[in-house]
């Protein structure tokens, strides 16, 4: 399972719906969906950096093994805010090996009650608003950060219009419950997801822990 604190999180099956789906969180028309075999040949944009952290609690040492950033304007305060609920509950979540990570599963449907408000969503091909306008640069970031440190994909769609904040083909729509961004940890040891959003800038960090 999923690990972060005390908090035990199942993954979805890796069952890819397709459909006619809305962008972040609801339902509209527009939408490719793909999987890691049909995925666009990726370029690097930012070298991993090496680094540690330690986590008080378990004194537990991790290396970050890629990292991936995009632009948002903070000025859009309902669309920042958005990100931001989602991102906070990502960060710190821990993938043991074998284990797959579903966008939708740990998110689940944004409400006002969560704190999420109406931003801009894509709904056929048009803007409009729609609540939790925005998560879906924080999968595209995540999305960017896996390719980088060579975690599987399992399942992952693109968006019916070109996103502004990645490049064409490297982003990853979600819309809760049928399109997910899925990853599975193939690796031998334990990686953990960071989120930082400073400046207009997201970050998302992918760490393995140091044995």
């Amino acid at each position: 399972m999923m690990k972060r604190g005390k908090r035990y999180i199942l993954a979805l099956s890796s069952l890819v719906i397709l459909g006619s789906l809305m962008s972040c969180g609801g339902r509209g028309t527009n939408h490719l969906a793909t999987n890691a075999g049909g995925l666009l040949p990726y370029e690097t944009v930012q070298a991993a950096e090496s680094t540690q952290t330690t986590h008080h609690q378990t004194k537990e040492t991790w290396s970050t093994i890629a990292s991936f950033e995009t632009k948002y304007n903070p000025d859009l305060k309902n669309r920042t805010t958005n990100i931001k609920v989602a991102a906070d509950i990502i960060n710190g979540i821990t993938l043991n090996p074998g284990e797959t990570f579903s966008f939708n599963d740990t998110i689940g449907f944004c409400t006002a009650k969560k704190g999420y408000k109406k931003a801009k969503i894509f709904l056929a091909g048009k803007e409009v608003d729609g609540m939790g306008g925005g998560i879906c640069q924080l999968s595209s970031t995540m999305y960017n950060a896996a390719l980088k440190a060579n975690i599987e994909v399992v399942e992952r769609h693109a968006h019916g219009k070109r996103v502004f904040y990645v490049d064409e083909g490297k982003d990853a729509t979600i819309a809760y419950p049928d399109l997910d961004l899925k990853l599975k940890n193939t690796t031998s040891t334990p990686i953990q997801f960071s989120t930082k959003m400073e400046s207009g800038t997201l970050t998302f960090s992918i760490s393995k822990k140091n044995t």
